[in-house]
């Protein structure tokens, strides 16, 4: 059963990877957007129930198959520059505790 804990359990995992992908995008789009999503999104396949993606469209958390956002990045401005790895790193735990929080409370 897919539950919001499986999906926090499963971001953690991929914690690396999501990381890294987030780091790419704003480095390769900072210019032009200050703001990225991290998306679960929610696959109808036998292999495997959710996928995580990097987006900085508003548009893309929105189409094709249903989709979670777990957080969104804001830079502050254009062209502001961008954040180190480890600064992506501290916002992708603080931004799941948060989120975990939120859907564990009684």
């Amino acid at each position: 059963m897919l539950t919001f804990q499986s999906v926090i359990d499963k971001a953690r995992k991929q914690k690396e990877v999501i990381v890294h992908s987030l780091y790419e995008c704003i480095k390769d789009n900072y210019k032009d957007s200050h703001y990225y999503n991290v998306i679960a999104g929610l696959s109808s396949g036998d292999f495997q129930s959710f996928y995580f993606y990097v987006s900085n469209k508003v548009e893309n958390v929105y189409y094709a198959e249903p989709s979670i956002k777990l957080f969104t990045v804001c830079l502050g401005g254009f062209g502001d520059g961008y954040l180190s790895k480890e600064q992506l790193s501290v916002i992708f735990d603080e931004e799941l505790a948060q989120l975990e929080k939120l859907v564990n409370k009684e």
